[in-house]
This record gives structure tokens, C-alpha cells and sequence, in this order.
């Protein structure tokens, strides 16, 4: 048993401690701007959006999730380099293009260019297509997207991990059209939030 009220808040602060995910200072920039996550609700899902962006709705507490997948990351993204021969992989800091945020798991170079990596965790294959190629999901569709968009890169590997190994690959590369789509998805909704 603990007596010491002090030892128990100190191992509950331990034991409740993040254990990785988004900073600080990354939740503070999402709320200034819509994250490529929410691209998808830019176009489709306006509404919730707006409330949330104008904090008309409480947030939706899903931190366990987040530190679930932020924990298995790491993997994906090893086996991912392992996998394609990548190399030079790091985690960059908040990238932001007008109202658009990013928030990129990881960069690396294959052969000389640089691409993002999106890791994934999934319980089922549902809206994965053939490995190799862009047929992935649309909300995946549209955040690789946007974060093609703000980052400035042609190509992003989504790698994923069906509750087993091996992790797949999927290749989806930089549309320009819809990252214009989704652009001015988030000026209009953004807009409205300041109006």
C-alpha cells in the first residue's frame, strides 16, 4: 500500500506520462490550422469540423489510441526501411502551408529522393487495395494529400501493419488537383470559423 500521498501522485504522473504523439506545442499549432488528419472533414464533414476548430464541441479523448499507435510507429516505420532500403529517416517538426498543417510520422530518402512515411496499424484490410499502389482509403488518401501539399514531396509510403507482420506498403503519390481541392476545403472552413 502507498501511505505517502506525494509517492502515489508521483507514480501516477509516471505511469500516466505521454508516450509520444503530438507536443505541446504541435496541439497548439493544429488548432491554429486544420492537420492533414482532418483534411478529409474539410471537404466532407464541415460541419463537426467547424464546431471543434471553434471549440463549440469538446474534444474527443482518443489520447489511448494515439499512444497505442505512436508506441507501434516505430516498428512499422523499421520495417518499412528495411523493407525499401531507406535511409536518413527522422521525425520533422510541425510543417504548416496558410491554414494546412502537418504532422509527418517520418521522412527518409529512397535512392536520392525524399518521401513521407505514414504508418498505419489496421485490424482488417478494408479499402487497402493491392500493395504497391495508391489504393488506400480516402481519408488516408486525403491526408497524404495534404501533407504532400504542405511538405513539398511527391511521394508518400503509407505502411501498415494488419495486426501481424509483415507490414505493407502502399505508394501514393502527390495529386495536385485534389491538394488544391483540399486547400480551399480548409480556407472556406477556416474562413467561417473566424466569421
Amino acid at each position: 500500500s502507498y501511505e505517502d500521498d506525494e509517492a502515489l501522485e508521483k507514480i501516477r504522473a509516471t505511469a500516466l506520462a505521454p508516450t509520444g504523439g503530438l507536443t505541446e506545442a504541435q496541439h497548439a499549432a493544429r488548432a491554429e490550422g486544420v492537420g492533414a488528419s482532418e483534411s478529409w472533414d474539410a471537404i466532407f464533414n464541415q460541419a463537426p469540423l467547424w464546431l471543434a476548430k471553434t471549440r463549440r464541441t469538446p474534444p474527443v479523448d482518443d489520447s489511448a489510441l494515439f499512444r497505442l499507435g505512436h508506441a507501434i510507429e516505430p516498428y512499422i516505420a523499421n520495417e518499412t526501411a528495411l523493407a525499401r532500403g531507406l535511409r536518413d529517416m527522422f521525425k520533422p517538426d510541425t510543417m504548416r502551408a496558410g491554414k494546412m498543417v502537418a504532422h509527418l510520422d517520418y521522412l527518409a530518402k529512397e535512392a536520392e529522393r525524399t518521401l513521407i512515411l505514414e504508418c498505419k496499424w489496421r485490424g482488417t484490410r478494408d479499402g487497402f487495395g493491392e500493395p504497391g499502389t495508391a489504393d488506400v482509403p480516402q481519408k488516408i488518401l486525403f491526408q497524404t494529400t495534404s501533407q504532400c501539399r504542405v511538405a513539398g514531396y511527391e511521394l508518400a509510403l503509407v505502411p501498415v501493419l494488419f495486426l501481424r507482420p509483415p507490414v505493407v506498403v502502399y505508394d501514393v503519390p502527390s495529386d495536385v488537383e485534389l491538394g488544391g481541392m483540399i486547400e480551399e476545403g480548409v480556407n472556406r472552413v477556416w474562413w467561417h470559423g473566424e466569421h
